[in-house]
């Protein structure tokens, strides 16, 4: 009887995860839809008794088949098994994962301090491309729309034009550049950097986020190893390939000079992933989320 409840909590609980993460680009659509799968599995004994019961309101009694493996040598192999199981997949399983997140610092999210005092969502005022100024379409495929300062060392900004979608699990890596988590399942056009900071010449070093990567990549990237990644180029828009582009492997740096002329105001100048000249003015939004309603 555990078991069939147990399987109709998953079921309903991680159904509900799934499809909300198909609705709002998360990045567990996969994950826990598998567990969905596994639990339906569990439940095919139960579905006629359950009906019987709940549905036709019916005396019923499960009729389960128990296979002779609790005496003799089969009895002694299976319990070994049962303890075999126990040890790797919760005391030594769990010590790992504790050692993982606390020692080696291998978290979802990263930890890199941003800009100070700039997290925020803030709208794009000017924007010049190659000294001319482009204005405002959500239909253009150059122009951006939005940027998104998180309190990380992490940047967005949201452009109508198609972008690598990341469909691992989010896990975490041992670097800011490594951890995926927040790019993992999002789509609809918002590239990610992570950048570094140099407060005295006011200038950021940023690296692209939104990179193929295969469990592989995502592999060797969490344990120090080379990775081969491959930039964005400007493909789809027609410009041309820029320092984004896969070269020898090693994955090109772009940095842009920033102003703040003010608390709510922030200029960006430099090259983007096409090689062009970008100038870019943003004002912050005061933007109110619900949940912090």
């Amino acid at each position: 009887a555990t078991v069939a409840i147990g399987a109709m909590l998953i079921a309903g609980v991680l159904y509900n995860i799934s499809h909300a993460n198909l609705a709002y680009d998360g990045g567990v659509h996969v994950y826990s839809a598998y567990f969905v799968l596994l639990a339906l599995f569990l439940l095919v004994p139960y579905i006629t008794p359950l009906w019987r019961l709940l549905i036709q309101r019916q005396d019923t009694a499960l009729a389960w088949y128990y296979p002779a493996f609790l005496s003799g040598r089969r009895g002694k192999i299976l319990l070994s098994l049962n303890y075999t199981f126990i040890l790797l997949f919760i005391w030594i399983s769990g010590y790992a994962r504790y050692d993982a997140h606390y020692h080696l610092k291998r978290i979802k999210e990263p930890v890199t301090p941003g800009l100070r005092d700039a997290a925020g969502f803030y709208g794009v005022t000017e924007f010049r491309l190659n000294g001319k100024v482009i204005p405002y379409s959500p239909l253009d495929s150059v122009r951006w729309q939005y940027v998104v300062f998180e309190k990380y060392s992490t940047l967005v900004y949201k452009v109508n034009r198609p972008f690598y979608v990341d469909i691992t699990n989010g896990g975490g890596g041992i670097t800011d550049l490594s951890r995926n988590y927040e790019v993992s399942g999002i789509a609809g056009g918002k590239k990610f950097f992570y950048y570094e900071q140099d407060t005295i010449n006011q200038v950021i070093t940023l690296q692209d986020k939104n990179i193929p990567r295969s469990y592989f990549d995502m592999y060797v990237r969490n344990f120090g190893a080379p990775l081969y990644t491959y930039g964005e180029g400007g493909e789809g828009n027609g410009r041309k390939p820029g320092p984004g582009k896969r070269s020898g492997g090693k994955e090109e740096k772009l940095q842009w000079h920033y102003d703040r002329p003010s608390a709510s105001r922030i200029v960006l100048n430099g090259r983007n992933e096409t090689a062009d000249s970008i100038y870019v003015v943003l004002d912050r939004v005061e933007k109110k989320y619900p949940l912090e309603k």
